[in-house]
């Protein structure tokens, strides 16, 4: 066993009555936080880590390194419902939480549970779980092929999500964030209730409803859509329709963004080979974690070429260079370690 899932731990009968004489009434709020502390004192004492898997939490759960939301409808309402709650609850000062992807009650359709995948695959935390059948390939093939080119890409940016689980985890700012937190000045930033940073550089917008169009904020600066290379001026919204296997997903421009190649599971020890994408090949400088330290990379842009630079430890072995449209792409890159 490598964590308890900690279902239910809030159910203190209000009779009941505690060693320190508090009555279940008395600790029916702060009964849930005691019972994960506890859970996670087990973990550390037989497995030497703090991990609990917690439904319901009180003030001082965001020690707790895993939280999700409970039990949703399998409709879009819930998911959009789903969606606004975690970014309530990062606003709480919990770095890390997940949802049933594809509703908990009832049976998601075809759309929906294609949607609800994407949006599972593109949280800080993912799985999948109902009350009935949640397995891809229980679903239409066009389903099972969104959930499977949203999961492969959620593993191909593992570096990248696990720099920015890195940062969250030492500083609490939230691995999936709304956009007021990094656009406090912005007043649109606080209105964009069903969109969401993924780390510094990637704006996810799930599609929460069943036509598969929504309409997209982008916050200040220059964004580059995901699937298309097109570039847009931040500031604005855009209208998007999505096929049921992609979903809005824009990189600012300039990021540098670790990669490897997509695999089944995550094994222990430092990433394999890592590509360095940059979008748009733009300087930037950023920070990369991985279990053995924090490689700083910098990438400069000098006439036609980018020079990138590894100071620390990273098994980057390569560097492609998306091309933006409007932008004149590097046409020679320079990797030094």
């Amino acid at each position: 066993v490598a964590v308890f899932k900690t279902d239910f731990g809030e159910g203190v009968p209000a009779d009941a009555v505690a060693a320190n004489g508090m009555t279940g009434t008395d600790l029916h709020n702060v009964y849930t936080l005691l019972f994960n502390d506890a859970v996670a004192q087990v973990t550390r004492d037989v497995k030497g880590y703090d991990l609990v898997w917690a439904r319901s939490s009180y003030l001082g759960g965001q020690r707790h390194s895993a939280q999700w939301s409970g039990d949703s409808q399998c409709t879009f309402p819930a998911m959009a419902a789903t969606l606004r709650g975690g970014l309530s609850h990062g606003l709480s000062g919990v770095p890390f939480w997940s949802h049933d992807a594809g509703g908990f009650n009832g049976t998601p359709d075809t759309v929906l549970y294609a949607r609800w995948a994407q949006f599972g695959a593109f949280s800080p935390l993912v799985r999948f779980h109902g009350t009935t059948t949640r397995e891809p390939w229980r679903f239409a093939p066009e389903a099972e092929d969104a959930a499977r080119e949203a999961l492969h890409l959620r593993y191909r940016l593992m570096p990248y999500l696990y720099s920015a689980a890195a940062v969250a985890a030492r500083t609490g700012t939230p691995l999936m964030r709304a956009l007021c937190v990094d656009y406090p000045d912005d007043p649109l930033a606080w209105q964009a209730e069903l969109e969401y940073l993924l780390g510094p550089d990637l704006l996810v917008a799930p599609v929460c409803g069943p036509e598969g169009i929504r309409n997209v904020y982008l916050p200040p600066g220059h964004w580059v859509d995901y699937w298309s290379g097109r570039l847009h001026d931040g500031g604005r919204t855009v209208k998007l329709h999505s096929p049921l296997n992609r979903f809005p997903l824009f990189v600012r421009l300039g990021a540098l963004i670790p990669v490897v190649e997509a695999t089944t599971t995550i094994p222990d020890g430092p990433f394999p080979p890592i590509t360095l994408v940059s979008w748009g090949g733009q300087g930037r400088r950023t920070v990369l974690t991985d279990v053995d330290g924090d490689p700083v990379v910098t990438a400069v842009r000098e006439g036609d070429t980018l020079r990138v630079t590894v100071d620390g430890p990273a098994p980057i072995t390569g560097v492609d260079i998306v091309p933006v449209h409007g932008l004149t792409p590097p046409t020679h890159v320079e990797l030094h370690r």
